[in-house]
């Protein structure tokens, strides 16, 4: 296959990535006419360097030589504010259009049962010293179901569960729908939610009414913003 045609299989391929011929447009930002002649599916045209140069770096594309590993053995997962994570779909979707990708072999997913169209990439959350507010963490949002040791980024919803926890113990208490992030503990009584420091004041639930999960952190990576 000849470059002009991998470049067309790389758009042809982006959109479905991205849901349609509609929201890669949106992406692009480029003018109708000329995003259609390139997908023309008879006889696709290509833009203007300049132009196709702005929709590959849109796309994160990147070239390789012979030797180096194929763009295929990596999935990029888009990073997003952790107030993205509260919007629901619609507001995670907004925020991959314009901001940065994180690229994850895909092999890693797939030893980790994982897939990576679940996935976002999240910094300025933190966990005591173990996450910390530098670290890019990934959170799978297809994993809400607490799992006794691990680490979810979530939101307290109801404001007199949220008033007891902080009565007292907190100076500067989180507002309810605030993402954070909680190391989930089975208890007799229920689930045991807390950060991984003494001055973050455990929360014991009996069930999570009230708590919405966003998703199981499964990596995090130092110093990497």
């Amino acid at each position: 296959m000849d470059t002009y045609s991998s470049i067309v299989t790389i758009l042809r391929r982006a959109v479905k990535i991205h849901g349609g011929k509609a929201a890669l447009l949106r992406v692009l930002g480029t003018s109708k006419a000329t995003y259609y002649k390139a997908l023309d599916n008879e006889n696709p045209v290509l833009p203007a360097t300049r132009t196709l140069c702005t929709w590959l770096d849109a796309l994160h594309a990147q070239v390789f030589l012979p030797g180096d590993k194929a763009i295929a053995e990596y999935a990029y997962v888009p990073q997003i504010p952790p107030d993205a994570l509260v919007g629901g779909v619609v507001a995670r979707q907004n925020a991959t259009e314009t901001g940065p990708r994180i690229s994850i072999s895909r092999s890693w997913f797939a030893d980790c049962g994982i897939d990576p169209r679940n996935c976002y990439a999240v910094s300025g959350m933190a966990l005591g010293d173990t996450v910390r507010i530098s670290d890019v963490i990934l959170i799978d949002t297809a994993q809400t179901s607490l799992d006794d040791g691990s680490v979810y980024a979530l939101s307290i919803l109801d404001s007199n569960a949220l008033r007891a926890w902080q009565e007292g113990q907190l100076l500067f208490p989180p507002q309810p729908g605030h993402p954070m992030l909680k190391r989930a503990q089975r208890v007799p009584d229920g689930w045991r939610l807390c950060g991984d420091t003494l001055s973050a004041p455990p929360f014991v639930v009996q069930d999570i009414t009230g708590i919405v999960v966003h998703g199981r952190v499964v990596r995090q990576c130092r110093d990497a913003v």
